[in-house]
């Protein structure tokens, strides 16, 4: 059996994220893989956004090869959340990665989708 290298770290490896604050909105950018292995990450990241004072969110998944129906339901929980405190969740996709999950499930209509 071969042996993991002891600095793997799979949600490191597999989903990078970076946030910055742009006016009034927070931007979470994610790179790499959404699914089951780097849902703690993914989730960490989102309820993290939730907890800014920023009116507007916006999730950059244009660097996104890969999402899952774990990330939908992720989007899904932040979408509510911000909306019971009056706020915002954008995304911007251009990938079928993220495109295609949001148009098979019919929740393109739900979100405000936008082109890099």
């Amino acid at each position: 059996m071969p042996s993991v290298p002891a600095q793997f770290h799979p949600q490191e490896d597999l989903l990078t994220v970076a946030t910055r604050a742009d006016g009034d909105q927070w931007v979470v950018a994610f790179t790499g893989e959404v699914d089951l292995a780097t849902r703690a990450r993914f989730t960490t990241a989102l309820d993290a956004a939730v907890r800014t004072d920023h009116p507007v969110v916006v999730l950059d998944l244009t660097a996104v090869t890969f999402m899952g129906s774990t990330a939908l339901a992720g989007l899904l929980r932040a979408r509510q959340q911000l909306r019971e405190q009056d706020r915002e969740l954008r995304l911007v996709a251009a990938h079928e990665a993220v495109l295609l999950p949001l148009r098979v499930t019919g929740l393109d209509g739900r979100f405000a989708v936008t082109a890099p």
